[in-house]
This record gives C-alpha cells, structure tokens and sequence, in this order.
C-alpha cells in the first residue's frame, strides 16, 4: 500500500524519469548504430583498394579462424581415438573452454559481421521507433527503459 501512495504521490517525477531512461537508452542505440554504420564505411572503403590482400584481408581473417576453429575441435574429438592416446581431465576441462570460446566468441562474431543478427536489429529497430514516437509525443515508454 505504501509503494502505491508513494507511486501517486511521485508520478510526475517517475514519468520524468522514465523519460530520461528512454532517452538514455535512445542515444545509446543511435550510438552503436553508427558504430555498425561506420564499420559498414570502413568495409566498402576496404573493397575499393587496388591491393587484393588489403581488400579481402577480412575474409582471409574469417576463413582462417573458421577453419582453425573446425581443425581444432575436430582434434581434440578424433584426435584420441586415431592417435590412440590418453588425455588427462584436467586437459579437457582445458579443450572445453577453448572449444567454448572459439564457438561462442570467434565464430558467433564472424557470423554476426558477414550476416547480422536480425532477431536483435529487428528488435533494436522497433525499440528505436517507438522510443522516438514516444518522445516526439512528450509520453514515456512505459517500459521504464528497458
């Protein structure tokens, strides 16, 4: 009942609130929009260099850590068994957080750059639409920012 009373009796400031959390989250939105566009300029100014090393340098990057990452896990599934060999706990405990981290780290970002993320730029760009309407109308979001 109190956080009701109190909810009441602070509306004005809570709306107030809200608002700079959705501005917040606006600029911060429209800052790593133009971080992707500015890496989007940066690759097209890349495509346009006479030297082919220079212009498909991030393409040999992306095959490269694609391919290690394959020959690695790869490695350590069949290495064992065609090498015949033993390998002690601790050393997978070791090959797990690699294999982790190569799939969740180097390949996801690979992924990412060369195809987006579209379930998350077409939530980001819903987000950015309703929280420009919502502050070109002077109301909230009424999501309290997130």
């Amino acid at each position: 009942m109190a956080l009701k009373e109190f909810e009441l009796g602070h509306q004005e400031q809570l709306l107030e609130y809200r608002k700079a959390i959705d501005a917040h989250g606006l600029e911060l939105e429209k800052l790593r929009m133009e971080d992707s566009k500015n890496a989007r300029e940066t690759q097209a100014d890349r495509d346009k260099i006479e030297d082919p090393f220079i212009r498909r340098f991030t393409y040999f990057y992306a095959y490269i850590i694609t391919i290690l990452t394959f020959l690695f896990i790869f490695t350590a599934a069949f290495g064992p068994v065609f090498l015949d060999a033993d390998i002690p706990e601790q050393s997978w405990r070791i090959i797990d957080t690699v294999v982790g981290f190569l799939l969740g780290v180097g390949l996801s970002a690979i992924i990412q750059f060369f195809f987006g993320s579209s379930s998350g730029s077409a939530k980001k760009s819903e987000a950015i639409s309703n929280l420009l309407k919502d502050q070109a109308s002077g109301q909230p979001s009424g999501n309290g920012g997130r």
